[in-house]
């Protein structure tokens, strides 16, 4: 363990692959451009909301690979001449990474903003339940 970790890794037991996720965390989300904001919409379902204005719809990509959520952006320069440009078009790609039981229940473009839905799928096997504790003759 080095002086720097916040989870120790002899603190989780089967966990290694999460743990070098976390650890790797902080260079996954360390791209600012476009700027983006996470929403909590209910307690299955989130938002992610992307800012892409000056892309069309054609030069936007959404994959999934696994776990991972790829928003791809391609622009093409249309040959205009700008006497200013604040609106910056530059290529981007920005990852999320996703829960094994999120899934993406739709997509869209919107004023500049790109819409991404998520919903939590819990398997009825993940969900709480209580267990039976048998002792002696009764049964609790």
């Amino acid at each position: 363990m080095t002086s720097n970790t916040i989870f120790p890794a002899n603190a989780f037991i089967g966990f290694e692959h999460m743990l070098d996720e976390l650890t790797n965390f902080n260079a996954i989300t360390n791209n600012n451009y476009p700027p983006h904001n996470v929403i909590k919409v209910s307690e299955t379902q989130s938002l992610i909301e992307i800012a892409v204005a000056g892309f069309s719809l054609d030069e936007l990509t959404i994959e999934l690979k696994d776990t991972q959520l790829i928003v791809i952006g391609d622009h093409v320069v249309k040959g205009r001449e700008f006497s200013h440009k604040g609106i910056s078009t530059k290529n981007f790609t920005k990852s999320f990474k996703l829960f094994d039981d999120v899934k993406i229940t739709d997509a869209e473009l919107k004023n500049g903003i790109l819409s991404i839905n998520l919903e939590a799928i819990i398997p009825e096997t993940k969900l709480s339940r209580k267990i039976t504790i048998k002792g002696g003759d009764c049964v609790c």
